[in-house]
């Protein structure tokens, strides 16, 4: 089955609106440590926004497919590195920004959030990472994902383990 060529064109986009919105991190960031009160309202706006393309991306189709291989002769490793675990990673990495949102703007709910999305973030890269080693498929579909997971459950984890102090 085909995409729409309506996901196809917002799976373009996805990239840019991800670079658009992490610059726009940066800066509200930098704003926020300078105590400009407009810092905390572009921080809010585009990790909401990054975190609102991580959990879409989770349903769009990859757009790697094997060749003449049915999912019945795949084992459960195979289909969990191409199915479930881009998923995973996807759903986890935006439950993480949403964390990182609250931990940075100083809201209650910051640990809660950084705790499952680490340990969500944490098994699946893990599985990730063996499943690649197997698959060329999974490869291709899970790289760009760990890439974009693993450096969130860094920085998740160490917001739990030094939360920070931002000037209001």
């Amino acid at each position: 089955m085909t995409p729409s060529p309506f996901v196809g064109k917002l799976k373009a986009l996805f990239p840019i609106a991800e670079i658009v919105c992490i610059a726009g991190f940066v800066l509200g960031f930098l704003l926020k440590k300078q105590n400009y009160q407009i810092g905390g309202e572009i921080i809010m706006l585009s990790l909401s926004a990054l975190a609102g393309i991580y959990f879409l991306s989770a349903y769009l189709p990859p757009d790697v497919r094997p060749a003449e291989e049915s999912d019945q002769k795949a084992g459960f490793l195979t289909l969990f590195g191409r199915t479930i675990a881009p998923k995973l990673l996807a759903i986890g990495s935006s439950v993480m920004v949403i964390g990182i949102l609250f931990a940075v703007q100083q809201m209650k709910g910051s640990e809660q959030m950084l705790v499952v999305a680490s340990a969500t973030l944490a098994g699946a890269s893990v599985v990730g990472f063996v499943s690649i080693s197997t698959d060329e498929t999974v490869r291709k579909i899970l790289g760009p994902l760990l890439l974009r997971a693993v450096p969130l459950l860094f920085i998740g984890v160490y917001l739990l383990s030094n939360p920070l102090s931002v000037a209001a």
